[in-house]
């Protein structure tokens, strides 16, 4: 049943889409080469720290909470013991939850040094 309204849903939108009516595109003379577009990107985010900080982290997020997450919790929660195993997977989901959660907040009560222009 979810799967007929679903399809549905997307045949609808589908026939809307159809409904639009878009201007020509004018062509681009000159576009920028990849190269130049990078080292653009790259000194946005060397002179806006806040986008730094914000990349450093959720990259390190990704690859030590995330990736040990996946690996390590199914892997420690092969061993026999008198928990099952649901349950031990269950607990290591919330302590990974509560260690995002503290860390989140403590993320919050960091101030910065200097505030962006209003």
């Amino acid at each position: 049943m979810t799967f007929a309204i679903t399809a549905a849903f997307f045949f609808v939108g589908t026939a809307l889409l159809f409904k639009i009516k878009e201007k020509p595109r004018e062509a681009i003379e000159t576009q920028p080469s990849f190269v130049s577009e990078l080292v653009e990107g790259l000194g946005t985010v060397w002179h806006t720290p806040w986008l730094a900080a914000c990349i450093a982290m959720s990259s390190l997020q990704l690859m030590v909470v995330l990736a040990s997450e996946n690996v390590l919790l199914p892997a420690s929660c092969n061993y026999s013991s008198r928990i099952s195993h649901k349950l031990r997977f269950c607990i290591g989901c919330n302590y990974v939850t509560v260690g995002g959660t503290v860390s989140s907040l403590v993320a919050m009560r960091i101030r910065p040094k200097h505030h962006l222009a209003k």
